[in-house]
């Protein structure tokens, strides 16, 4: 056989690649050679002989009447990110996988992911068609490596390019930063058309970052019921999102942070309704209408006990005695006095109250100066968890009463109505013509129990002080009474 020219060698080197006739090509071009890889044909190929069980990236082989079958679909693979990645433990980061030639792909061609690695990291795949995403996570410090593959249908186990992962147990750099994302206080909305509701959304440790670390701000939600406005400054670790009601319906708004060069972090989902004013609604509605309003008791309260401890509690550390502490927490936990600054006194069915709360035993704060503090202020947030837990389940009968007692009111007029009943003035706000939710002045609350803890604390200082005096005056007068009974010459 006499040897192929130029054009006939790359014809023979393309056929070779495309894999066809059920891997036999190389086996037609070459029946009247004694051995594939002896004469000049099989010189032309370069000895490819690998080609017939590997075909190329990308191509087909054919079936025995030489039209492609998913079976024999060979997918083009591609995953982002590089061999190598580096973060920390609870850091995230995103692999993009992708099959160049999916739309290339036979009818009726399907596969199978699988994911490995070891305990070092954990993963959650999403696919969708010939598109994959891995979210990574750290778990703990060491090195995996992560093996991905696809299975096709009835033939070969194709495999993505290895990552290699390498964990810290705290951030390396700025592309390894995690961010503490604070739960949103206010995770269920409920807006009027035309309102506004306001959300906080923060990076606890952003204090803490490495240096150069920048975030990327996004908003992604559903349906049309509001408008959304997320302001914040470029790389800073605060934001604010402000939710305007557009139409009746419910819709959830998802806020993440990307770190440059590193991973995606997500807020936990901000649920909101958007209604308007008219219609009761359900006695269930209006009941977690006012867990809501007590739920924001709650944490404005837990607020006002921390700047306390942080503010008074700990510049007053030196005139505390175990004595006083003990007085001073008792004073505040030892009934519902000081829980129920905020409250109004009514007495209405509906509104919320004291009536009925039972309060445990103050605990009592050890001996040593240093425990007084954080024992103080459990005890404290303690307290106002329990009225919290016992007020909660009392909401079902509140709701009702209100129903019964104004049949046919609006749901914000109905919320209005239970908030100015159970609060004191200038701990709320509420729209005169109720189209917005009546929502709590939580920084007045939170001042309001940082002040009263201050003074209950001062008067119990003020008494110890009195007392210790007190025991001295007698002890001086004893001194002189005794003194004064000898005589002269007596010792």
């Amino acid at each position: 056989m006499s040897k192929p020219n130029e054009t006939q060698i790359a014809w023979l080197k393309t056929l070779a690649g495309m894999g066809g006739g059920g891997g036999s090509v190389a086996l037609l071009t070459a029946a009247q050679e004694s051995q594939f890889h002896a004469g000049p044909i099989g010189a032309a190929l370069g000895n490819q002989t690998t080609l017939t069980a590997t075909p190329a990236p990308g191509s087909l082989k054919l079936a025995g009447g030489g039209q492609p079958t998913g079976a024999a679909f060979v997918p083009d693979l591609e995953i982002s990110g590089g061999p190598k990645r580096e973060l920390a433990v609870g850091g995230k980061f995103t692999l993009n996988l992708r099959i160049r030639n999916w739309a290339k792909r036979p009818k009726g061609t399907t596969f199978d992911w699988t994911v490995n690695s070891s305990d070092v990291i954990d993963f959650d795949l999403e696919r969708v068609d010939g598109e994959g995403t891995i979210t990574v996570t750290g778990m703990k410090p060491g090195r995996d490596v992560m093996k991905v593959e696809v299975k096709v249908k009835d033939g070969g186990t194709y495999k993505f390019t290895d990552t290699l992962f390498v964990v810290y147990p705290t951030a390396k750099d700025a592309s390894t930063f995690v961010p503490e994302l604070e739960v949103p206080r206010a995770s269920k909305q409920q807006i009027a058309i035309g309102g506004e509701a306001t959300v906080h959304l923060n990076v606890r440790n952003w204090d803490k970052r490495p240096k150069g670390t920048i975030l990327d701000w996004t908003l992604r939600s559903s349906g049309e019921a509001a408008d959304f406005v997320l302001d914040h400054k470029g790389g800073e670790g605060a934001s604010t999102l402000t939710l305007k009601g557009l139409k009746p319906s419910q819709g959830v708004a998802k806020v993440e942070v990307k770190v440059k060069g590193g991973g995606t972090y997500a807020f936990s989902d901000i649920a909101f309704t958007v209604a308007d004013e008219g219609g009761f609604g359900s006695v269930i509605d209006v009941e977690q209408d006012m867990r809501n309003i007590l739920q924001d008791w709650k944490s404005a309260t837990a607020d006002g006990i921390q700047q306390f401890a942080t503010n008074a509690l700990s510049a007053r550390l030196d005139k505390l005695e175990s004595g006083s502490a003990n007085s001073f927490l008792a004073s505040l936990v030892g009934n519902t006095i000081w829980a129920a600054a905020a409250f109004s006194t009514g007495g209405i069915a509906f509104a919320i109250g004291m009536g009925g709360i039972a309060v445990a035993a103050a605990p009592t704060v050890p001996e040593e100066r240093k425990s007084f503090i954080p024992t103080i202020q459990q005890g404290m947030v303690d307290h106002i968890y329990e009225i919290y837990d016992q007020l909660d389940k009392s909401l079902r009968k509140r709701a009702q009463a209100l129903a019964d007692s104004q049949p046919g009111m609006s749901r914000f007029e109905a919320l209005a109505t239970f908030v100015t009943a159970s609060f004191k003035k200038g701990f709320y706000t509420i729209d005169p013509k109720n189209t917005k939710i009546p929502t709590l002045n939580k920084s007045a609350i939170r001042n309001l129990y940082e002040h009263e803890a201050t003074q209950k604390l001062d008067e119990a200082i003020k008494a110890d002080e009195a007392r210790k005096k007190a025991e001295k005056d007698k002890k001086t007068m004893e001194y002189y009474k005794r003194h004064a009974r000898r005589g002269i010459g007596e010792v």
